[in-house]
Order: structure tokens, then C-alpha cells, then sequence
């Protein structure tokens, strides 16, 4: 049995600036991993502590986890996360174990016959462990830690390369260097995502919210800028051969090669939230993004700037397939073990 509840998250509304990080679902990734936390709340909201960990109460295709790693500093977290205080067991056990295809199944029945896939404090207490002697959960964290830590330190690293280049961009495109404006459709040729079924296969699949699966086929492009239409609009993508766009994405190919990894940083940098032209869901409709207004630079900058990163953006599309193969990895070997 699943023991430490705590409670739920602060349910006041976030905001930027200012305050005590809050870790919302958005903030973490399929893998348990922890994004930059961009909302914040009051300084009185409940911190996390050493030995904590975090469910999603709403889960898409996976409940998403995380386990707190005091090197993230001071942060609370938000109303639709449940936080469990890990004290007899051993916490990477129920991380690793929360990630795992066994325990994602478990959820996903609790919730069979709902219209909305939820759950709640009651349904993570109800599942067992595999494992309950703490000597046997050592020994599964001691096969499972060496992959599991090896994709972290990957896909930090990714985010490191990622914030080094739109850095260094905020540096080469102050406003005072902006030559005039340009249409978003006169820099870039658009195409549609397609949607594809989650085959387990090497090849990335993206949507708004990230990678959402593998499949066995690649998009044609060797690399591409994929921007949501629907969901988390400001989620933008620069991506590598091989990847795989779903029909939630747009694929932006720059006309000139250059344009590649200025376009990806300056549309990471914009609000596209304010694009939103559905009244139920966020969304984008192509027109709309085609005649998206942009400054525009002199093509020398560009070029010195696509020069400069072209080295750092082949390493992220090493790191991410490295990343690839792990996860598969961790997967496989957690069904061996859960």
C-alpha cells in the first residue's frame, strides 16, 4: 500500500513574478523530470521537503510524478498534485515505480468508465507495492539508478545547451539591432502535423505537451520547428531527424537555413498564448500564425548566429536520442521488475 499522504497543493491563483515557485503538471515531464517553474504563489504555501513526491491527479495518456531533489531549490506546487511524504519505503523506489507501465495501468483502470481521466488520494493509496521489505526496493533502485540517472543527466544537460542558445540570442538580438518587421509566412513554409498512435517504436512522437510516444516512422524534414496549434501554445519545439510531428502541431521549415535556430529562439521568447482564438481550448488557426508580425535582423547576424549554435543544436539532437534509448531501456526493465 502506498502510505505518507499529505494533501493537495495550494489552490490560490498563480501568477508570474514575484513569490514562491510553484510546480503546476505542466512543470514536469513524463519522465519525472522537473521544467524551469515559470508561476509562482504566496510565501506561505507549503513547501516541499527531502522525501517528498508529487502525483498528478489528471493524467492524458500518463499520470506524471515527481520526486522532490532538494537541488531545485524552494518550491510548493499546485492544487492538482497530490504530495505523499515518503519516510519507510525508499522514495527513488516508489519514483521509479510510479513511472513504470505496471503502475500507469493501475491508474488508468481505476479510472475506467470516467469521461475524465482523475484520480485522487484514495486510488494511489490502494495500490500495492511489488516490493515491501525496504532491502528489496534497494535492490531494484540499485538495478534501475544507473539508467534512470543517466537519462536525468542527459536531459538536463539538453536544457542547459537549450537556455545557453536563447541566451546567447538575447545577446546578438537587442532590440536596437532590429532592421524592420516580417511576416512569419515569408520566413517559413507551414505543414501539418499528422496524428500517429503511440507503436512503442525509437522515432519521438510530439504534441503541445511534448513526447507523447514512439513510433517506427520519421517526417521527412531533417529538422524543423514545431509549434502548437492546440494546448500549451508557448510549448515550442525545436526538433531533429528523426521525430514525428502530431496532427496537434505545426511544422515550421525556414526558407533560408539560417533562419532555423533564430526563428526557434525568437518564437520561444514570444507570448503565443496571445494568439489564442478558442473560446474552449487554447488554440492557433493557421492564418492567424502565418500573419504573425516579427522583427526581423540583418541576415549577416543571422548567420553569425546560426554558425555559433550549429555545433550546440547537433549535441541536443544527440542528447535527445541518448534519451530515447534510455527511457526504452528504464521501461523495459521496469516491467521486468514491477
Amino acid at each position: 500500500m502506498m502510505e505518507g499522504y499529505v494533501g493537495c497543493g495550494t489552490s490560490e491563483k498563480l501568477h508570474p513574478g514575484d513569490g514562491q515557485p510553484c510546480i503546476r503538471i505542466s512543470d514536469i515531464t513524463e519522465m519525472g523530470q522537473l521544467k524551469k517553474v515559470t508561476l509562482s504563489c504566496h510565501d506561505d504555501a507549503p513547501l516541499l521537503e527531502e522525501g517528498d513526491i508529487l502525483f498528478a491527479r489528471v493524467g492524458n495518456h500518463m499520470f506524471k510524478s515527481y520526486l522532490y531533489d532538494p537541488a531545485d531549490g524552494r518550491v510548493s506546487f499546485a492544487s492538482f498534485l497530490i504530495r505523499f511524504h515518503i519516510e519507510k519505503d525508499n522514495p527513488k523506489y516508489i519514483q521509479y515505480y510510479a513511472l513504470s507501465p505496471r503502475f500507469q495501468s493501475l491508474l488508468q483502470a481505476s479510472c475506467a468508465g470516467s469521461t475524465r481521466n482523475v484520480v485522487g488520494a484514495r486510488e494511489l493509496q490502494a495500490i500495492s507495492l511489488p516490493h515491501t521489505e525496504r532491502s528489496a526496493q534497494d535492490a531494484v533502485v540499485e538495478k534501475l539508478a544507473p539508467i534512470y540517472e543517466s537519462y536525468a543527466v542527459a536531459y538536463k544537460k539538453e536544457r542547459i545547451l537549450d537556455q545557453y542558445a536563447r541566451d546567447r540570442f538575447a545577446c546578438l538580438f537587442p532590440p536596437s539591432a532590429q532592421i524592420g518587421t516580417v511576416l512569419l509566412s515569408e520566413l517559413t513554409v507551414r505543414k501539418a502535423g499528422k496524428g500517429k498512435k503511440d507503436t512503442g517504436g525509437p522515432v519521438p512522437i510530439y504534441n503541445s505537451g511534448g513526447i507523447t510516444g514512439g513510433t517506427f516512422e520519421s517526417m521527412p524534414e531533417k529538422e524543423a520547428i514545431l509549434i502548437p496549434k492546440k494546448g500549451s501554445l508557448n510549448n515550442v519545439i525545436y526538433a531533429s531527424r528523426p521525430f514525428w510531428a502530431s496532427g496537434t502541431m505545426a511544422r515550421l521549415l525556414p526558407k533560408e537555413k539560417y533562419d532555423m535556430y533564430f526563428l526557434y529562439c525568437l518564437l520561444r521568447s514570444c507570448n503565443l498564448m496571445l494568439l489564442n482564438s478558442d473560446s474552449n481550448a487554447p488554440g492557433i488557426h493557421p492564418k492567424i500564425l502565418d500573419s504573425l508580425e516579427l522583427p526581423d535582423y540583418p541576415k549577416e547576424l543571422k548567420q553569425q548566429f546560426y554558425t555559433e549554435m550549429e555545433p550546440f543544436f547537433h549535441e541536443i539532437g544527440i542528447l535527445r536520442k541518448k534519451q530515447r534509448v534510455l527511457q526504452e531501456l528504464f521501461y523495459e526493465l521496469c516491467s521486468q521488475y514491477f
